[in-house]
């Protein structure tokens, strides 16, 4: 879950939206005739440029990873996990591929965060001079994702070597040619396995709690990319989940709407509890250490400035 409406999920809202839209035109017509890890181990900003000099070995980009991870830990996002960038462009393919940064072989790595995440966000905000906002937290969509980018651009800072092109990707940017399918992302890594069912990736430390933030490519070789790790979760839970996600959905989409962005959105954090559902059913015992606060998870879908006004304290 993000701040704002996920780009996977601000996709199936508007699939579902369309055909909505498209049965209501037939029904109209019909009455007219009669008849997508490992803890602490888009679009982006990007600086620098890259090519084939830079980190050779595979030593040395293990290392860079190690790196980002630490860093990023740092600062509460404690999953990070390494991948050769060619290998997501070959599952998307070329209309979402991203650039590689004049390489034949491109490091990135997937970062992402747990409930873990509140305790430095809470604190930035607090400490803010505009206190319980951060800069750019408009042109992010938020404060929770302007922290995200400002942390990813500093660890990036620390720990990517000097001189090395790197290109930063947000989980939050949804415009054409800065989209990353960050679910699909983390399934081919191996951080957690993607339901494309129920829309939900499930890490089998943290379950359904956690979520991905950002995508940092590096000038230099990558790393070997896992892929597909083992499905955590039952075909029952699943199913359920399934449910509980067209429920959400029926709560969200209005078949005799326009569905606009912003109608859905709205719909959407104003039904945040049946979104909770859908995470709960495939949430089993193992994970509850890594809930979410219901405070935070009611958040992360309403992004209600009033509730982070409470946190803030």
């Amino acid at each position: 879950s993000g701040e704002c409406i996920g780009s996977a999920m601000l996709r199936r809202l508007g699939n579902v939206a369309r055909t909505a839209g498209g049965n209501r035109t037939s029904r109209q017509r019909r009455r007219h005739s009669g008849g997508g890890s490992v803890r602490g181990s888009v679009g982006g900003s990007s600086s620098g440029g890259g090519g084939e000099g830079g980190e050779g070995g595979g030593s040395s980009s293990r290392a860079i990873v190690s790196a980002i991870a630490a860093a990023a830990h740092r600062r509460g996002l404690d999953l990070a996990v390494g991948l050769t960038l060619q290998d997501y462009n070959a599952l998307v393919g070329p209309a979402m591929a991203l650039p590689e940064l004049s390489r034949s072989s491109t490091l990135a790595v997937l970062v992402g965060s747990t409930r873990d995440i509140w305790t430095p966000f809470l604190r930035a905000l607090r400490q803010s001079p505009t206190r319980g906002h951060l800069a750019r937290e408009e042109e992010h969509g938020g404060p929770l994702n302007a922290y995200v980018v400002r942390a990813t651009e500093e660890l990036a800072a620390e720990a990517v070597p000097r001189g090395l092109g790197v290109s930063l990707h947000f989980a939050h940017e949804t415009a054409p040619g800065r989209l990353v399918a960050m679910q699909r992302l983390a399934h081919l890594s191996g951080a957690a396995y993607f339901h494309a069912g129920c829309g939900l990736n499930v890490h089998p430390t943290f379950g359904p709690w956690h979520a991905y933030r950002s995508l940092v490519v590096v000038a230099a070789d990558g790393v070997e990319t896992a892929g597909p790790p083992p499905n955590p979760s039952s075909s029952e839970a699943v199913a359920a989940a399934e449910a509980a996600l067209q429920t959400a959905l029926a709560a969200t989409i209005d078949p005799t709407a326009t569905n606009t962005r912003e109608e859905l959105v709205g719909r959407y954090r104003e039904a945040w509890r049946l979104w909770q559902r859908v995470r709960q059913c495939v949430s089993t015992p193992e994970y509850d250490a890594w809930k979410y606060p219901d405070a935070f998870d009611e958040y992360h879908f309403s992004h209600s400035p009033a509730l982070l006004k409470r946190l803030v304290g």
